[in-house]
Order: C-alpha cells, then structure tokens, then sequence
C-alpha cells in the first residue's frame, strides 16, 4: 500500500525513472504518468525485494483516461536492467492498453520482445478499477486480469509454457505514451502482493 502523502515519492524499496513523467502516490496509490509528449514514460522497479525465480504478483490498476492510448506493462523474473522504456532485458509479462481490451503476455529476452500470447477482451476498457495477477512457476506463465468490484475468477485468462527465461528477477512496472496519444494519462497501482509462486 502507498499510505504517504499525495505528491511523495514511492518507498525505498523502489527505484524509479522518469521521462517527461511522474512517479508519486496520490489518494493512498502509487501513481505512474506521463506527459503528452513523444517518448514519454515513468516506471519503477522493485530491487528492495532479492530476485526470485517464482512469483506470484497481484495488483489493482486504474486508468485515469480511457482514450488512446497508453500502455501498461507489469513483468516478474526481470533482469539485466530495462531493456527500453517499458520492458527489462530478461523476464515475462503481461502488457494492457488504455484503449484495448486486448491482455498480451510476453517474454524479453536479451531486450528482444515476443509475444506468448493475446487475450482478446482479456481487460475492460475503463476507468474502474481493475487488477492484474500474474504468477510464474518453473516454465508456466499465467494471467488473469478482473474487475475490482467482482470476486477474482477461478480460471487463469491465459496459461502458456515457456523455458526460456530461467533465472531470478525482480518485478518491473511501466507506463509509456504510445506513438499516437493524445492527453497526459496516469495509472495508479494499489492492493500489490508479490509473494513465492509455490
């Protein structure tokens, strides 16, 4: 939880970059966002928790703006630094857009992106608020994306195999302005656990 006061940094168990964006909590959330200008992002990486290999990572997201388009992307087992603006070198995550309903699972390896899989409606476009849980065990990537308001659903949205990346990594968080936006937007992030995908 992000109990500090508006405008504040996050905790030290974060390490943030900016670039015409902001990192800061407001109304008791962590707030990612950027400014509508070419290239724009904010994220943060959480190296006050020691790479793991298994995790199990859930957190609430909320768009301030459901225009087009912006894209947040959550990645667990990252390493090797970020690779760009929005993805580590090494490590598996899951992408959803301002604008989309679309849910993308992904693997970076050696900063080169594939996409594992596409969820079509996998989110819903709005700005309600929605969560993300992402668990990686061994060589299983799974995902499942909810409203807040309704109780999380049994079934994964998507269950891949994938071997290629192995070793331990920290959990990456990012928002980036796509080529063509207009407006500033933000997503706030709440409610996170990360525990041992077991």
């Amino acid at each position: 939880n992000w109990a500090n006061p508006n405008n504040s940094p996050w905790d030290s168990a974060w390490t943030v970059s900016t670039s015409n964006g902001t990192v800061d909590t407001q109304g008791g959330a962590g707030r990612l966002a950027f400014n509508d200008v070419a290239g724009a992002y904010a994220r943060a990486q959480l190296t006050g928790v020691a790479p793991r290999s298994d995790l199990d990572i859930t957190l609430t997201y909320q768009w301030s703006s459901t225009s087009a388009r912006s894209f947040l992307d959550v990645w667990t087992r990252g390493s090797g630094g970020w690779a760009n603006s929005y993805r580590p070198r090494n490590g598996y995550g899951v992408e959803v857009s301002s604008s989309s309903g679309s849910v993308s699972v992904l693997r970076s390896v050696n900063g080169a992106q594939t996409t594992l899989a596409s969820v079509a409606g996998g989110q819903s476009v709005s700005t309600n608020p929605q969560k993300i849980r992402l668990r990686v065990q061994g060589s299983t990537i799974q995902v499942k994306t909810w409203l807040a308001s309704q109780p999380e659903p049994t079934a994964w949205r998507s269950t891949v195999t994938d071997s290629q990346v192995s070793a331990d990594g920290q959990l990456f968080l990012s928002v980036n302005r796509a080529g063509v936006n207009v407006g500033a937007k933000s997503v706030t992030i709440d409610d996170l656990t990360v525990t041992a995908a077991n």
